[in-house]
């Protein structure tokens, strides 16, 4: 599930930040490619599979996602965003913090996330609550999911410096 579902969240609320529509757009930009890597590693770490194995699914997934024909829309994968995240990317990202780590890829994400929050058209059964949240940055938005990551500043600063037009910079 985080390699696969992680990386559709990902690229639900990053990849449209870069004009892309569909997954198999996505995987055709080289910044958001890394990105798919980058939360791979970074999940893989946490899974206790054989380095071959983990080889061979990541490979699969690649093909998947890049195969021309299937039409995985990104705003179809953004819908309830709040229960994904709590189950793909948060688990990851508090191993993550437990080892000291701050993780681009979770940090990404989780920008992208709160800029979908700011900008409408969000179909998620929090959003009443989560978008005035996303107006305050990103510790509002993760004291509604979890306290513990709400409380670490560094993870708080790397994820508003991250969120499109508050640094300036796109995911």
């Amino acid at each position: 599930m985080w390699l696969l579902n992680g990386a559709h969240s990902l690229l639900a609320y990053a990849a449209p930040c870069r004009g892309r529509a569909t997954v198999r757009e996505a995987m055709d930009d080289p910044v958001l490619a890394g990105l798919i890597e980058s939360w791979w590693d970074t999940a893989a770490r946490h899974l206790p599979l054989p380095a071959a194995e983990l080889d061979e699914y990541r490979a699969a997934l690649r093909r998947r996602f890049a195969a021309p024909g299937v039409e995985h829309r990104l705003r179809q994968i953004a819908v309830d965003g709040s229960q994904k995240i709590l189950a793909r990317v948060l688990p990851v990202l508090h191993r993550e913090r437990g080892a000291g780590r701050l993780p681009e890829a979770a940090v990404v994400v989780l920008a992208a996330w709160i800029a979908h929050f700011r900008g409408g058209d969000v179909h998620d059964p929090t959003s009443a609550d989560l978008v005035p949240a996303a107006r305050s940055g990103a510790r509002a938005v993760l004291a509604a999911l979890d306290a513990d990551l709400a409380s670490d500043d560094e993870l708080i600063a790397a994820i508003d410096a991250e969120v499109p037009g508050t640094a300036g910079d796109e995911p």
